[in-house]
């Protein structure tokens, strides 16, 4: 229902629905790629997950942490 939904739209391009709708357009493959697989995960949150631990890490270390302000 929704692909057909925005295919109907004409809204202009530089406005919040039409940049809204000009995202979903060239992102419609990536945006319903786990409806073909079930096992894809939603989002980057195992990425994101990483990085932040990573970064805590990075601080956390007896050399740099006492130069550390936080």
């Amino acid at each position: 229902e929704i692909d057909a939904w925005r295919k109907r739209q004409r809204c202009l391009p530089k406005s919040p629905m039409g940049k809204a709708l000009g995202y979903m357009n060239d992102n419609w493959a990536g945006l319903t790629a786990f409806l073909d697989d079930p096992d894809l995960p939603l989002g980057r949150v195992g990425m994101w997950r990483g990085a932040r631990q990573g970064y805590r890490t990075r601080f956390h270390t007896p050399l740099i942490e006492p130069y550390v302000r936080y």
